[in-house]
């Protein structure tokens, strides 16, 4: 299984560039719709980094396609300076398995 990227920063797609991972730098909610559902048709593809910026962007489309997709993942990244939403980890736990921590 390989790794793909999608980002909103250069700096990030350097990075993983840099990883062997290859990736897109993405600047519209369209594109990264275009992207992601091209990525799906692709099934040596089994983990998909997006960054936060982008997750933000389609939260919705994005969650559907995590719900959806058994054979590969879908992880949200941060760029560089970190997350901007610091309580992401801890609300992502409490709405995934319901368990306030």
């Amino acid at each position: 299984m390989k790794s793909f990227c999608l980002c909103s920063r250069y700096e990030t797609l350097i990075s993983m560039r840099l990883a062997g991972i290859k990736g897109l730098e993405i600047h519209s909610e369209e594109e990264l719709k275009e992207a992601l559902e091209e990525l799906m048709g692709h099934p040596e593809y089994g983990l998909i980094l997006i960054s936060e910026a982008l997750q933000n962007m389609a939260r919705d489309h994005v969650m559907a396609l995590k719900l959806s997709q058994r054979d590969r993942m879908i992880i949200q990244i941060p760029e560089p300076g970190g997350y901007k939403d610091r309580d992401y980890m801890m609300r992502y736990i409490r709405e995934s398995i319901g368990i306030k921590v």
